[in-house]
């Protein structure tokens, strides 16, 4: 009502302006008559343009689609580390209170690493204060398909925030390495390897489907609670095609235990997270510590029953600048078999922590990790690693020595941000297994998720 009722002064005082103004100039024009005129000059006065103005616009006009293309692609990408942020860590009051609206973004994944098939594809984002959903397609290949459906509820009850996931995913992939038990596989005696083979692994194909119900809610600022229920299959196949590397040409039939398991299996999950940074989805000064555990049996199929219970913490430390970061890493998963039951091979505790060759699996895992990172320029960190891990049938087994051994990896990485968000990764590791390249885009694995992750 102000704005409208002041319209009429603005404008009587504009109206004022314009008619002194040109009073001035008609007096100033009597005052000068007798001057006679050198020049007069008619037109519009307009910048000079530079030499090379039509090769920029050239330029401008040939370079539109890409450019939008790419920031198109990396507020999507910004979302999609947002949704994946919200799948582990319960949004903050701040992310609730935020105005009505959303987005929708449709943008390409990419993500690759060293002896794996490359897995391009789409995922789709839209994104509001109450409700998000992703849906993803990647593909590598006929036999490497991952398709993904997931809606996310957020919300606030009484003073603490909480979340309800609600995701069906399907999996196929081939060529997966089996190197066999334990940290030195051709040694341990629980492998079979077939007499005459020269090989270290075999090869197998898996088949995945899950669906899957989590809850996660927010008591104080920087305690987490989750409980999350899953209804999966995991079907292993023997790919007859795979030649001297088949895994029944490598180790003895029968003797990799549940491979020929068809079962569905129910996992449910209790974890709780004390996480002290500010920001969560990028290095940050701060504590997270992280403790679960977990149990699974048989719905239909083969007998099968476990519990997993681990834990993991992760303190960084400025060194010099806030933006420079000392990161210790240390991460420790267990798996055991319950009621006299065998644990299927695909369910033991595996390493994706290990910036080296994930190869080696057993009962227990444990990786330490320690990094240097720095942020370059607002968009880009790179960070210098260092990890070790080791695996054993249990705490008695375990030798810290093999952490020192063969399972050292060492290099260098770049990170990529958009805001608070990691848009992509670049690794670059050695370790005695050769050097491994990763690469991402598209949004972040997820690390120290047992529902996604395994």
């Amino acid at each position: 009502m102000l704005a409208v009722g002041a319209l009429p002064v603005g404008a009587l005082a504009v109206g004022a302006l314009a008619v002194g103004a040109v009073a001035m100039g008609a007096l100033a024009g009597e005052a000068r008559a007798d001057v006679p005129a050198r020049f007069d000059v008619s037109g519009v006065e307009a910048p000079a343009r530079p030499a090379d103005a039509a090769a920029r616009d050239a330029a401008e006009v040939a370079l539109f689609l890409p450019r939008n293309v790419i920031d198109y692609t990396f507020l999507g990408t910004e979302l999609a580390a947002s949704l994946v942020a919200d799948e582990q860590l319960v949004p903050r009051y701040r992310e609730l209170l935020g105005t009505p609206g959303g987005d929708l973004f449709v943008f390409p994944t990419l993500f690759a690493e060293t002896g794996s098939t490359p897995s391009v594809g789409l995922r789709m984002i839209a994104d509001s204060p109450k409700v998000a959903s992703s849906q993803r397609f990647g593909f590598g290949g006929p036999a490497n398909v991952a398709v993904e459906s997931r809606v996310v509820y957020k919300g606030l009850r009484a003073v603490a925030p909480y979340l309800v996931s609600v995701e069906l995913a399907y999996r196929l992939e081939d060529d997966i390495e089996f190197h066999g038990l334990g940290i030195s596989p051709r040694t341990d005696p629980r492998n079979r390897f077939r007499d005459g083979t020269t090989k270290t692994f075999g090869l197998y194909s898996e088949r995945r489907v899950r669906w899957l119900a989590s809850y996660g809610v927010r008591p104080t600022d920087d305690l987490e609670l989750f409980l999350s229920s899953s209804l999966y299959r995991r079907q292993t196949i023997f790919d007859a095609n795979a030649g001297e590397e088949g895994l029944f040409r490598v180790f003895e039939t029968g003797s990799v235990a549940g491979f020929s398991n068809e079962a569905f299996l129910a996992y449910s999950e209790l974890a709780a997270r004390y996480d002290s940074r500010r920001v969560r989805t990028r290095p940050a000064p701060g504590v997270a510590v992280e403790a679960y555990f977990g149990g699974a049996h048989t719905v239909t199929g083969s007998s099968v029953a476990y519990a997993r219970t681990g834990a993991r913490a992760t303190w960084a430390l400025p060194f010099f600048r806030q933006t420079n970061l000392v990161i210790g890493r240390f991460v420790i998963d267990h798996v055991e078999a319950l009621g006299g039951h065998e644990l299927p091979f695909v369910e033991l505790s595996r390493q994706p922590d290990y910036r080296g060759f994930d190869t080696r699996r057993d009962a227990l895992s444990l990786v330490l990790s320690l990094d240097y990172a720095w942020q370059l320029v607002p968009f880009l960190g790179m960070r210098l690693f260092l990890d070790g891990a080791t695996v054993a049938p249990g705490v008695s087994e375990l030798e810290l020595s093999h952490l020192a051994g063969s399972r050292i990896a060492g290099g260098l990485g770049f990170d990529f941000f958009a805001g608070k968000s990691a848009l992509a990764s670049f690794l670059v590791a050695a370790s005695p297994d050769g050097a491994r390249v990763t690469v991402g885009i598209g949004g972040a694995e997820i690390h120290g998720d047992r529902q996604h992750r395994d």
